[in-house]
């Protein structure tokens, strides 16, 4: 199964873009869909919350268990999802049934009642029931919306911060660039195209602000930096916009991740002698402004911290904006984050194996899964210290991408 890769592979995106078709890319945070229910709604950087959440099967607050955690993989040939309930303390236990068939498995995203997986050309759609089970639902051909139809594929999944509307990295959806699309996310599990943007080169997923007005990301191609912002309607259609922010640094962007509710956004900038090569990443810290969304750098080379486990592959914050947590060659770490200033925790790498992409839940839990180790790691963080969760880390065959759906 070949795959993109849309957060990892710092190396093709500061070259010419040969990119290799992989689809075990990282997708974006998990968010609420829309319902009747109270229950909140996803986590990360794009979790939902609050009434937004889905229609009441996936538990209340008096839960003992406190999230469900997806992850694609598969092994000879097959593609698989595992769905785990985790819970208080964070440890997972299988959900009866998993795990379950995909017709190709790759980027997982879930809101509070659905879970999505992109496939070659196609979204598959699957209901989340009682108890974190899954069940088959609609098939959406995502790539008959590209502008020629079919001409490029799906990759990343990612959700706004309400859940309410699905996005789609489409490679060479315009037969040039990358591009986002936009589906409203329907009872049932169906889709209904939005928009798609147009003319652009990223190729990751997006964070979104608190209030869901702006999201932000960045790239670095043929050593260019971009760091771009796009405005979210009300219809969930993105339209891109000018940050001010893409040359704030002398080093190559690599994501986004902004911080909670508050209104900084962190970007790691890989700064070193050669530009076409990967370098660990310098975390600098920006202020959004909250009338049109451009960005002010208000760290300084002096005090911004640089990671410790090698070239990045996914960072993110915890719901509240207080850790960051960084993916990368190298290994996991986390970050404090306090009025502006990210500090590095102690105890790093939490891991030493390859970090592939990061999630969290409400409850505290960090999860983080390794493509090269075939495995998925869980850690309770709290009171600045990290502690492995009982019984990780956890093997799956193939895993390739990971989704958290918060049910507190």
């Amino acid at each position: 199964m070949v795959m993109v890769d849309g957060v990892g592979d710092l190396a093709n995106r500061m070259m010419l873009k040969p990119y290799t078709w992989s689809f075990s890319t990282s997708c974006g945070g998990t968010g609420g869909a829309p319902g009747g229910g109270n229950t909140g709604g996803g986590s990360g950087n794009n979790g939902g919350s609050g009434n937004n959440g889905g229609g009441g099967t996936m538990g209340g607050s008096g839960s003992s268990n406190t999230a469900y955690v997806y992850a694609s993989g598969g092994s000879s040939g097959t593609s698989q999802i595992y769905a785990f309930d985790a819970a208080a303390n964070g440890s997972l236990t299988p959900v009866s049934g998993s795990p379950y068939m995909s017709s190709r498995g790759g980027s997982v995203a879930a809101n509070s009642s659905y879970l999505f997986v992109s496939g070659a050309k196609n979204i598959e759609a699957y209901s989340i029931g009682a108890g974190g089970a899954l069940t088959a639902g609609p098939v959406t051909n995502a790539a008959q919306y590209d502008n020629p139809p079919n001409a490029g594929g799906v990759a990343t999944l990612f959700l706004d911060k309400t859940g309410q509307s699905l996005y789609d990295l489409a490679p060479y959806g315009d037969n040039a660039n990358w591009d986002y699309q936009t589906f409203s996310i329907q009872q049932g599990g169906s889709l209904n195209f939005v928009n798609m943007t147009s003319g652009f080169t990223e190729d990751k997923y997006l964070s979104f602000t608190g209030n869901d007005t702006y999201a932000y990301g960045s790239d670095c191609y043929k050593q260019s930096s971009s760091v771009y912002g796009y405005s979210r309607t009300s219809s969930g259609a993105l339209m891109r916009f000018s940050t001010g922010a893409s040359s704030s640094v002398a080093g190559c962007p690599n994501g986004a991740a902004v911080a909670g509710k508050m209104s900084y956004l962190v970007i790691g900038w890989m700064v070193g002698p050669n530009p076409s090569q990967s370098y660990p990443s310098q975390f600098y810290v920006y202020t959004i402004n909250s009338s049109n969304g451009t960005l002010t750098k208000v760290s300084t080379a002096a005090n911004s911290p640089t990671d410790t486990v090698g070239v990045v592959n996914d960072y993110r914050f915890d719901p509240t904006g207080t850790y960051l947590a960084v993916g990368g060659a190298n290994g996991l770490q986390l970050f404090t984050f306090h009025n502006g200033t990210l500090t590095p925790m102690p105890g790093a790498p939490l891991v030493t194996t390859s970090i592939h992409e990061v999630q969290w839940d409400n409850a505290g839990h960090l999860y983080a899964i390794s493509t090269s180790a075939s495995e998925l790691y869980g850690f309770s963080v709290k009171n600045g210290a990290a502690t492995p969760i009982a019984g990780s880390p956890y093997p799956i065959a193939g895993v390739n991408s990971l989704a958290v759906q918060p049910i507190q």
